[in-house]
């Protein structure tokens, strides 16, 4: 046990799972502790039959996040029987980046304090956990999380002024469901004393493991104040349906699995001039956001009131209940206060304990801070970089030899009209005799992360003395880390391949790139391609910055439509945010024409060399690998050259292997550290079962609001694997995913047609690696 102890200001050196106590193991109990000043969070839990109570844990994850005041995280179904009760929780924020996906901005990370925490964290799908009779306040992003666990009953908490529950279930396709029924099944063999402490696990089921069944939030107190929620609100409350909205709970969770009953006998108290919001999403069903009556009309809190608690003194977190409180009739059971915390015994003379200064002398606070990591930091903005010019493709041209033009672009521009067509009719007029090789995505807009893979085959295969390179305008694609490893990937295949090709980088205009060039800086993704351009020596065009300029001087509108342009006499640059208008056309074409016209004063031939990487993580080891028949196995067809897919996409795929018939393999060896599949994400798209090296390693899918017709994607793997050789598996299952999103969508478009969505397939185009195949 870990009883009446005082802890506080740990983790000095190594921060993250350095708790005030951690407990592992079964029958263990963890009572009367004061926690405060933690960076990661105050306690942590893991085994059966543990007993957490009368504890006081408060400032807690103070340089961490996705944590919690306690965290569980068990990874096992038959971790269960623990108790998390009478225990009061405060300043419970969390520290974290302010976007995980995109953490870099303006060649910054961004940091928050609060950001993704909760009071009490069961996580990775901890199940079979009784909370009960806690009190938490000061939790300002959410009090109780239930993270995928079933099983779990939440009741007879006190949450005062931040979201009161959330409960998300697992996806499906989760790589660690595995190795959890593994331990499953060896901890229900027969004689296991797992089986005979917790008979119930001999029920959970083969199939659908994220199932969150089981989970209840009952005879719980929520107060909302509009004082105490206002900073979330201020952050969030747009979202939820307006500034007075107020979210209570968040639930996504299969149709099938949600009871309405577990939640019920609630006493809710809001302020006057809140409105409660619930967000809902029962899979495959669209999500919403509810209001209070829309949420019961679902027959949940059919017995919960909306009323005034009557706490003692609520104004300084005396959260006793009066003698009165509408609480106590529907069964809310007063908490032991006077019990929580330090107490006198043969070894603490004095409670309360004297708390040691801390960061509760700066009140209810929040900050944000910054970092800037210096590969990151924006570059000066220029519209024309030589560096070191083109002197191959001119020495070429004054030499009167054809020269070849490659595209590699993310498929936005198209080839046959606007800036593309002008610069190469000036190539051609310049430099005689221009053959262009068109290597953009055909029919979606991609990143350089996405495209790296097919460089090699695209466009190095054709033996280009110039590369036109024009992605940064992508939106999926802010992550400067992905740009960077991808960018010096092509840089480094073609110079080892052939040390004279050139390169041009171009940065079209997105909207919302003029704030950054108003400060005189690229961008954060041209800046991840300057950086890679200032190392290997290559030019680059900001396409972008005569528009930006324009905007900046009241002449141009960033996105709008014709119409709106013309009604406020202005130009317009783009009618999405980055589709560029003929008016962009001709500001981009005239940047790349100058920038040419300068590198055509310097035809000098050099071989460009390849100095050491930017980056040693970079992916000049990615490559492209036909799909062969004889990794195949089950019913599969190679579609015929005339087919509408094979044409469209020919230049990608070549050939498309299809399969509908669930049990279809597909087996490949090769030495290198990641695995995805180049393939076609559509209606009838199936789910995937993976093996690597001979162990599970999980259920893929894909589905996406566009999915309702034929489009390129990627299937990821496996990553991270030791740089040798691996065999990987994949296998079509018979069950369909979820495909309500795209359904949705194709109504919506007016192109829902129920016989696409039928049955499950796979349209497989090759093998994206980092390494190589091995025969």
């Amino acid at each position: 046990f870990a009883d009446n102890n005082y802890v506080h200001h740990c983790a000095q050196l190594w921060v993250t799972y350095r708790n005030g106590i951690a407990i592992r193991g079964v029958g263990n109990r963890i009572a009367h502790n004061l926690i405060h000043d933690m960076p990661h969070a105050g306690v942590t839990l893991g085994g059966n039959d543990n007993v957490m109570e009368f504890n006081i844990v408060h400032h807690c994850n103070l340089q961490s996040a996705d944590t919690g005041g306690i965290y569980f995280c068990s990874r096992d179904w038959t971790q269960r029987g623990n108790v998390i009760r009478y225990n009061l929780f405060h300043h419970i924020g969390g520290f974290g980046k302010a976007n995980s996906w995109a953490p870099v901005r303006g060649g910054k990370v961004p940091f928050e304090y609060p950001h993704f925490t909760w009071g009490i964290y069961l996580d990775d799908p901890t199940t079979g956990t009784h909370v009960h009779g806690n009190i938490l306040y000061a939790v300002p992003m959410c009090g109780l999380h239930n993270h995928g666990g079933r099983d779990n009953l939440w009741e007879n908490n006190v949450i005062v002024d931040c979201p009161a529950f959330q409960a998300g279930r697992l996806s499906p396709s989760w790589s660690e469901w595995p190795p959890i029924y593994e331990r499953l099944k060896e901890n229900r063999r027969e004689g296991s004393p797992y089986l005979a402490k917790y008979p119930e696990i001999a029920k959970i089921a083969d199939t659908r493991p994220e199932a969150m069944t089981g989970v209840r939030f009952q005879r719980n107190i929520v107060y909302y104040t509009k004082a105490g929620t206002a900073w979330l609100r201020g952050q969030r409350g747009k979202s939820w349906g307006g500034d007075d909205s107020q979210l209570l709970y968040t639930l996504r969770i299969d149709k099938q699995d949600f009871d309405p009953t577990a939640f019920d006998h609630n006493c809710i108290f809001v302020e006057p001039g809140l409105d409660l919001r619930v967000s809902f999403h029962p899979i495959p069903d669209a999500s919403g956001t509810l209001t209070w009556d829309e949420w019961r009309k679902t027959g949940a809190d059919a017995h919960s009131i909306l009323a005034d608690p009557l706490f003692v003194d609520p104004a300084n977190h005396d959260y006793r209940l009066r003698l009165s409180s509408p609480a106590l009739e529907l069964g809310f059971e007063p908490i032991p206060v006077e019990l929580i915390g330090p107490h006198r015994d043969r070894f603490r003379t004095v409670a309360p304990v004297r708390e040691a200064p801390g960061v509760s002398a700066l009140g209810d606070f929040t900050t944000e801070r910054a970092y800037a990591p210096p590969r990151f930091r924006p570059v000066e903005a220029r519209e024309i970089a030589l560096r070191d010019g083109l002197g191959n493709v001119f020495a070429k041209a004054a030499a009167k030899k054809p020269i070849k033009v490659a595209y590699f672009g993310g498929g936005i521009h198209s080839a046959n009209t606007g800036w593309r067509r002008t610069v190469i009719d000036w190539l051609r007029k310049h430099c005689g005799k221009v053959e262009e090789i068109d290597a953009g995505v055909t029919d979606a807009c991609r990143g350089i992360g996405f495209s790296v893979y097919r460089f090699r085959r695209e466009v190095l295969g054709h033996k280009p003395d110039l590369v036109l390179v024009d992605f940064a305008p992508v939106p999926s694609e802010a992550n400067a880390d992905s740009i960077q490893r991808s960018a010096e990937a092509i840089v480094r295949q073609a110079w080892s391949a052939d040390p004279t090709i050139d390169f041009l980088f171009l940065h079209a205009f997105v909207a919302g790139y003029e704030d950054a060039y108003a400060e005189g800086v690229h961008p954060t993704a041209v800046s991840a391609y300057e950086r890679i351009a200032d190392h290997y020596g290559i030019p680059s065009v900001s396409m972008a910055f005569r528009a930006a300029k324009l905007i900046r001087e009241g002449k141009a509108l960033a996105k709008g439509t014709p119409d709106e342009a013309k009604k406020a006499g202005k130009q317009l640059i783009t009618t999405t945010g980055r589709t560029p208008t003929s008016e962009a056309h001709l500001l981009y074409a005239a940047a790349v024409v100058a920038a040419l016209r300068q590198a055509a004063a310097s035809p000098k031939a050099t071989a460009h060399k390849l100095p050491a990487p930017y980056r040693p993580d970079h992916y000049e080891r990615a490559r492209l690998v036909p799909i062969t028949k004889a990794m195949l196995s089950g019913k599969w067809e190679a579609l015929p050259a005339d087919h509408e897919l094979s044409k469209r996409l020919r230049s990608h795929m070549a050939p498309i292997w299809f399969t509908n018939t669930p049990g279809a393999k597909l087996t490949f060896r090769f030495k290198g550290t990641a695995a995805s599949i180049l393939d076609l994400m559509g209606p009838d798209t199936g789910r995937v079962n993976v093996t690597v090296d001979g162990e599970p390693a999980g259920t893929r899918q894909q589905v996406d609001p566009w999915a309702y017709y034929q489009r390129l994607s990627a299937l990821p793997l496996a990553s991270g694997l030791p740089d040798g050789e691996h065999t990987i598996t994949l296998e079509l299952l018979p069950e369909p995913p979820s495909r309500a999103a795209p359904i949705a969508s194709a109504k919506k478009a007016g192109r829902f047609d129920p016989k696409l969505f039928e049955g499950v397939a796979l349209r497989l185009g090759g093998l994206r690696l980092l390494g190589e195949i091995v025969e």
